[in-house]
């Protein structure tokens, strides 16, 4: 049996407003290592990396299921988030990771 601990997990609901102040802030720190975005249902994401930029704009435009961010802050925190959207606005849930 594996002895390490299990990573952080936090989850909330946020609206469309939100998820825009989410992507800034976390562009704003620097970090960011990969961006992945997921299209419509029944249409698996490609894997390739692309932009806060395109993060944002497919957000605000509602062209994207999904968006997924890898990203360390200034003092070595690594995270996941993963904002799913709903009927209501955007599913975040974040994720402590290994810095690195």
């Amino acid at each position: 049996m594996n002895d390490e601990p299990l990573p952080t997990v936090y989850r909330a609901e946020i609206d469309p407003e939100a998820a825009v102040a989410l992507l800034t802030d976390i562009g704003a720190q620097g970090g960011v290592v990969l961006v992945t975005l997921k299209g419509p249902p029944g249409v698996y994401s490609s894997g390739e990396s692309h932009t806060l930029r395109d993060a944002l704009s497919a957000l605000r435009d509602e062209t994207v299921r999904g968006i997924q961010l890898r990203y360390a802050l200034d003092g070595g925190e690594a995270w996941l988030d993963t904002l799913l959207r709903t009927t209501t606005g955007w599913r975040l849930v974040r994720i402590g990771t290994q810095p690195g």
